[in-house]
């Protein structure tokens, strides 16, 4: 990228756990690659809660995002209720 001025850093080792699920060969390691689109998808559904700076955000420019105080991360589990 730009001529050699851009470098980007090598990416960090996994998480042991994640590196063997991904990289071994027994049921559970296939298992969970065949079904990581649908891991994927129902976390891609968390939200985030916080306050929000207005006077950043609502400018023109490139989107900045800052948060004040604390940051709640929403996520509903993965298993259904047992009484259903």
């Amino acid at each position: 990228c730009a001529k050699g001025k851009v470098i980007l850093p090598f990416l960090q080792e996994l998480p042991s756990p994640l590196n063997i699920l991904l990289t071994r060969t027994d049921l559970r390691s296939c298992t969970f690659r065949q079904n990581i689109r649908m891991y994927n998808s129902a976390l891609s559904f968390t939200s985030i809660g916080a306050k929000i700076d207005q006077q950043i955000t609502g400018t023109s420019g490139i989107y900045t995002f800052r948060i004040h105080r604390k940051m709640y991360h929403r996520i509903g589990s993965l298993l259904p209720n047992s009484e259903t």
